[in-house]
């Protein structure tokens, strides 16, 4: 069985329905027509939903199969994810979420789509543990380069 770490590259991502929701999950690799998710990608969903993000899966009950690692020691064990995000506020309770996250270490995908029209699909993979991913978030949101640019264009009088 190949290594959960090693995200298939070959996966169709940005796709025209791939940002169907504020925030998707991908899996990390697909078994024929299966696609594998970390288990630990089921508490996230429900923490992001239960925050008001409108969280979804990117294929259907029946073709999602799970992978799980088990350790006494948290620190030992590495989550992939890869999301897709198409909103701000979706970004927001992602980092709040990993904020919470101190000794749970992930190896994250990130797919953002801004556009109307500040255009913009931004690309970005993060390894470390939850509450670093947070803070990397904070420095990469895409949204917030966005802001600072019409902020720019605003002290320009334009």
């Amino acid at each position: 069985m190949e290594h959960p770490l090693t995200m298939d590259e070959k996966l169709p991502y940005p796709n025209h329905d791939a940002f169907r929701s504020e925030l998707v999950f991908f899996p990390i690799r697909m078994d024929g027509t299966v696609g594998i998710y970390a288990e630990q990608s089921i508490e996230l969903l429900k923490e992001l939903r239960a925050q008001g993000v409108d969280a979804s899966w990117s294929l259907n009950r029946e073709a999602r199969g799970w992978y799980g690692e088990r350790s006494a020691v948290v620190e030992l064990i590495v989550i992939p994810l890869i999301v897709g995000v198409a909103s701000s506020a979706a970004w927001g309770v992602l980092k709040a979420v990993f904020s919470k996250k101190e000794k749970t270490t992930f190896k994250i995908k990130i797919l953002a789509r801004v556009h109307p029209d500040g255009s913009q699909d931004s690309q970005f993979e993060i390894e470390g543990p939850g509450s670093e991913i947070s803070s990397a978030l904070e420095q990469l949101n895409p949204w917030r380069q966005q802001t600072t640019n019409s902020d720019d264009n605003h002290d320009l009088g334009e």
